[in-house]
């Protein structure tokens, strides 16, 4: 069998070449190398069910073996760590896949319209400005992994300014 090579992700965290490939070559990560991302990315199978929309439950069927971690799910583990799909992805992605990532968008979203009502009420400056930061920040790493355009992410980003000076021409 002809060896691939792997990848330091990490001090100890070796994944192969071919987990870290666009979805048509793509291959799934074993259960070691799924433990050593989540361990690079510094989350346990909670923070990850949380970063990727699924039970803690589902989760820990990965790391045991019992089932495959869909490739929406691994790429976001992969961006959380710094390890892999930093320049965007491939968005040829099966069914299940698709699913993920439709409903992760659309959590996302309601996230950030629900933080941009909090900055709104936000009288700080300091604290507006560093809320404003986040949520920029927050809007382009959605956009990076593919789930916003460039026009939806114009459209967050000039939500974001109106939301941050919003108050502030209430109080003068």
């Amino acid at each position: 069998m002809e060896d691939r090579g792997a990848y330091a992700v990490g001090q100890r965290a070796y994944v192969r070449a071919v987990c870290l490939l666009p979805y048509e070559s793509w291959e799934v990560p074993t259960k070691d190398e799924l433990r050593s991302m989540m361990d690079r990315a510094g989350l346990d199978p909670r923070q990850v069910a949380d970063l990727v929309g699924v039970s803690r439950k589902e989760v820990n069927r990965w790391t045991l073996g019992t089932d495959a971690v869909p490739f929406a799910c691994w790429v976001l583990l992969c961006q959380r760590a710094a390890a892999g799909y930093l320049e965007g992805v491939s968005m040829r992605v099966d069914d299940e896949s698709q699913r993920y990532l439709g409903a992760l968008k659309a959590r996302e979203l309601a996230y950030l319209e629900q933080a941009r009502a909090e900055m709104a009420d936000d009288l700080l400056a300091d604290s507006r400005n560093q809320r404003f930061e986040r949520l920029n920040g927050a809007a382009l790493v959605l956009h990076r992994i593919g789930l916003l355009s460039v026009a939806e992410l114009d459209d967050q980003t000039a939500a974001n300014l109106e939301a941050k000076h919003s108050k502030r021409r209430l109080l003068g």
